[in-house]
């Protein structure tokens, strides 16, 4: 994992720095490393860090969970009893945080997800893919929050490269259910480059051509190349394939025909165009990790 600490420039709010506090906390007693994604981390990268509003409002925390084994998720979820949170049988991955209401979604990755990262819920039917999240955590940066007068502790967060590169694994694995993942991969494409990103495309010949003619277009590619630097082999291997066939398919380009609904006004060859620059992006010196 990286070392690098998030500088905000808005603070957490009360209720949800002590949620984190606590989580973390606990976590940390047994071991159990977290990773903050889905909506609230994309408000942690966007507005409380860099100042972006997302127009986006949402209750949900995402909280990804490495653990080796469906018995040390349990175990997690027994102690958090103690510090404040209900937990149910269904969903087992739903917990909720009694002080101030908010829900928060529990996703196991790591071993207990196997070598295939196909995770089995048990008893819950469908498998998900969490494909990506070990290459997400080792990339995270740190969040410090602090609460009720404790010492901070600091949980990790998904950078915003990672957060996308997740989320076009999650749209894949559930399309119907996860429109809001391409919504959010719309929205980060839009505003890469005023997140701390605009002075690095400068140092990009290439790029300072293409942002010329569509500063998204330049932004895709850069987001490209970020997820390439922090991908698995096999990680990198899904997102190309899955990508070219967005760009090379004639009906079947469920991204693509989303993305131009959702951020592109209606313009699918405006939707492919970000898919087929994000693709060069991450074909760019590609450089293998394990």
């Amino acid at each position: 994992m990286t070392n690098s600490c998030a500088n905000l420039r808005h603070p957490i709010d009360v209720p949800t720095a002590s949620l984190l506090d606590r989580l973390t906390a606990t976590a940390n007693e047994q071991g159990i490393d977290l990773l903050l994604v889905g909506a609230f981390a994309r408000e942690v990268l966007f507005y409380h860090i860099h100042g972006i509003e997302t127009g986006i409002s949402t209750m949900d925390t995402d909280i990804s969970v490495h653990v080796a084994d469906w018995a040390s998720f349990h175990r997690l979820r027994s102690a958090l009893q103690h510090t404040g949170f209900q937990i149910a049988d269904d969903p087992v991955e739903k917990i909720r945080d009694t002080a101030s209401g908010k829900e928060v979604d529990l996703i196991p990755f790591g071993p207990v997800a196997g070598a295939d990262a196909r995770l089995e819920w048990p008893d819950q039917g469908p498998t998900w893919n969490v494909l990506g999240f070990e290459e997400a955590l080792a990339n995270a940066i740190l969040l410090p929050v602090q609460a009720d007068g404790r010492e901070s502790v600091s949980i990790p967060v998904v950078t915003i490269a990672a957060l996308v590169m997740l989320k076009i694994v999650s749209f894949y694995d559930r399309p119907k259910e996860r429109v809001r993942d391409v919504r959010d991969i719309g929205f980060v494409i839009s505003h890469y480059l005023d997140a701390g990103n605009r002075e690095r495309l400068l140092a990009q010949a290439d790029l300072v051509a293409r942002a010329a003619r569509d500063p998204n277009v330049a932004a895709a590619h850069l987001l490209g190349q970020d997820i390439r630097s922090m991908a698995s082999e096999a990680t990198h291997r899904y997102l190309v394939e899955r990508l070219r066939h967005e760009t090379t398919s004639s009906s079947d380009c469920p991204l693509a025909s989303t993305l131009a609904k959702k951020s592109c006004q209606g313009k699918f060859h405006a939707a492919r165009a970000l898919i087929q620059s994000m693709i060069e992006g991450l074909e760019t010196h590609y450089r293998k990790t394990p």
